[in-house]
């Protein structure tokens, strides 16, 4: 129960503190704070978790993180204000865009109720609407952790059948994605981890660096297992698309690792093979560009070109040692190129271009 009673016992006293902080206090006076740290409760079938955050002078943060089904989840933010009439709160919407339902949230010792503030007239449906239950941390993480193992087993589900239904000459890339999955299943929930600030039982770890092949693991945590949940869900909904008909085989062409890197690949005719990646790992980070040319003699072709391999050396003279030169190492397995990289350049460490990126359809001109 830590956290829920605390919360509770401030509403009464909350509302005049927040008063004659506004009409006394500077912003910057840090002794009028009132803001607290977040509490999460849950429904009564598990599935939909809700935070309460109370920052400065009334302000109050709501997240709601839905599991409609093992790797089926949606995340609604929203912000409200403790006023004498009690918490209205509705959904954080961008500039320009209906502001939707408002909400009435009322919070007890054990529980938080959310009704739709009445409007005349208009009789209103809302997802949110609902008790949700103080239970222990303890209690939330070991249902985010059940609600994790399943999304991983319906992951797991989903890769078998995307391998099964693969053609012959694309299957040993399932093969090798299957390989690579734990660790990318961390890098993703490393990566969201870190940037919601939302997430109940907030786990702060390190982002994984380019070449990382193991990621550091977050303190398991309710956000951890949300998070390695959602990724799990990610990687079936990648994983499980189709290659269209008429993806030809060979170097040239788009690809994608599905999670924000891209590749764009072109064998000229000298038997170079120019590349190019596109990278944008996290929301708030700028994308990562960078291109180069593998040497037409390490530019190697087997079995009747089902399967070929390239390699790049970075001539940077700005790094003295070779042997920290950027070196990346291109293996085509039918419709898929598997990509691997050591000692990558320092502005390329928001992101990681390493993984495996299969082709995609040619863009339609218009």
């Amino acid at each position: 129960m830590r956290g829920c009673a605390y919360l509770v016992l401030i509403n009464a006293l909350i509302l005049a503190a927040d008063i004659g902080a506004a009409s006394s206090a500077s912003p910057d006076d840090k002794s009028s704070s009132t803001a607290q740290p977040p509490t999460t409760y849950v429904n009564d079938t598990g599935t939909r978790f809700l935070t309460v955050e109370r920052k400065d002078f009334g302000k109050l943060l709501f997240t709601v993180r839905s599991s409609w089904s093992p790797g089926s989840y949606g995340t609604w933010n929203g912000e409200g204000r403790q006023s004498d009439k009690g918490i209205v709160f509705s959904k954080v919407v961008e500039d320009g865009e209906e502001k939707g339902l408002e909400y009435l949230a009322s919070i007890s010792q054990s529980k938080v109720t959310v009704k739709i503030k009445a409007v005349k007239g208009k009789p209103q449906e809302g997802e949110l609407v609902g008790v949700y239950h103080c239970v222990s941390d303890e209690k939330i993480t070991a249902l985010a952790r059940k609600d994790s193992e399943a999304s991983e087993k319906k992951m797991d589900e989903a890769l078998k059948v995307a391998a099964k239904n693969a053609a012959v000459a694309d299957k040993p890339a399932f093969v090798e994605w299957k390989r690579r999955w734990p660790d990318l299943r961390m890098k993703l929930a490393s990566r969201k981890v870190k940037t919601d600030m939302n997430a109940p039982n907030q786990a702060v770890i390190t982002k994984p660096q380019l070449g990382q092949s193991k990621p550091a693991h977050a303190e398991k945590t309710t956000a951890h297992w949300m998070t390695l949940a959602e990724a799990s869900a990610a990687g079936m909904a990648f994983i499980g698309q189709k290659l269209p008909p008429g993806v030809a085989a060979g170097w040239d062409g788009e690809y994608d690792d599905g999670f924000g890197g891209s590749l764009t690949l072109k064998l000229q005719k000298s038997g170079e093979l120019e590349f190019s990646f596109r990278c944008t790992r996290e929301a708030d980070s700028e994308e990562v560009y960078y291109a180069g040319s593998c040497p037409a003699n390490i530019v190697k072709e087997m079995d009747g070109g089902k399967e070929a391999t390239a390699e790049f050396h970075d001539k940077n003279e700005d790094v003295k040692d070779s042997a920290q030169k950027t070196h990346v190492q291109f293996r085509r397995l039918g419709r898929a190129v598997l990509v691997e990289i050591e000692y990558p350049r320092s502005f390329m460490n928001r992101a990681w271009v390493d993984g495996i990126y299969f082709k995609r359809p040619p863009m339609k001109a218009e």
